[in-house]
């Protein structure tokens, strides 16, 4: 069962992103920029390549019900669906290991996770454009397709919030380098109201000059179905480097609540990221049909 809901978790995280809710700072400037100006610098005008690192300490309590499937006593061979009563915790230190390619008309990225405890237990994420694959261990890849405008529409929606939020802390010393540091803390009702304004903005310029066949209303749904699931406060701390402005470390913690059918989770994570070999070349993993689940 953990298994389960460790996928579950898995898949759904990936769509979750950061919620703003502290005030820009007015007039600050460093190096003639703002902390928004100076985050954006850093996160969306680096390499084309980067390879990523992790350290993820991860606390988590699950309760209410989950739907497992259990041999059907009267059909050999056929499974029934069963509720089953959860209320267990789970801690868990894991590492990462990613890599991101970027260019004006793709984007890649991929992630192997080792769990610290049970070192057997790994996962897999790869992103293809709106493309999604995921694993646990060596099992067969789960494949979901995501609107690509709605995938346009979060990435979006992040920029907004950095635009809105961002600001500065005290600059420091790490290694002997000079980093800016930028400070982000979120919430989810604030991203939802952003990421409404942002949606209807990029939908009805799509409408206009490239989709017809876009499905506002539809969006809308997965947005709004989207936020229903989660209810995630982070608070982040960005690490530019002075010398390049180049984004080189973050460190995230992650409070909250998400919902999965009549499963509840509790969640708290500390992350510390760190960004380098930048424009070096990387492989991502090559996907067969006969390897992603039906």
């Amino acid at each position: 069962m953990k298994n389960k809901i460790i996928t579950l978790m898995m898949v759904l995280l990936l769509i979750l992103s950061m919620t703003m809710t502290s005030m820009a700072q007015e007039g600050i400037k460093k190096d003639g920029l703002t902390a928004s100006e100076m985050i954006q610098k850093g996160i969306y005008n680096q390499s084309q390549t980067v390879k990523v690192t992790s350290e993820l300490n991860s606390h988590k309590k699950f309760t209410g019900y989950s739907i497992e499937k259990i041999p059907d006593p009267n059909n050999e061979g056929k499974f029934i669906e069963e509720e089953q009563k959860i209320d267990e915790s789970m801690d868990d230190k894991s590492y990462v290991v990613g890599i991101i390619e970027e260019s004006e008309k793709s984007r890649k990225e991929y992630y192997k996770s080792i769990s610290l405890i049970d070192p057997l237990s790994t996962s897999e994420q790869f992103w293809d454009q709106n493309v999604f694959y995921g694993r646990m261990g060596e099992n067969k890849w789960i494949k979901k397709v995501m609107d690509p405008v709605f995938i346009e529409i979060l990435r979006e929606t992040d920029k907004e919030v950095i635009n809105r939020f961002a600001t500065y802390d005290k600059d420091t010393l790490i290694d002997g380098k000079e980093y800016y540091v930028i400070n982000l803390n979120a919430k989810n009702d604030v991203r939802k109201e952003i990421a409404l304004k942002v949606m209807d903005k990029i939908c009805d310029k799509s409408l206009l000059e490239t989709n017809p066949e876009i499905n506002k209303e539809e969006i809308k749904k997965q947005l709004l179905k989207k936020f229903a699931y989660s209810n995630i406060n982070t608070s982040s701390k960005y690490y530019i480097n002075k010398d390049t402005k180049i984004l080189e470390f973050i460190d995230k913690t992650e409070i909250g609540t998400i919902t999965i059918d009549k499963m509840n989770i509790e969640m708290s994570n500390t992350i510390k990221y760190k960004y380098y070999d930048f424009n070096q070349p990387v492989n991502f993993p090559e996907i067969l049909p006969e390897d992603v689940q039906e």
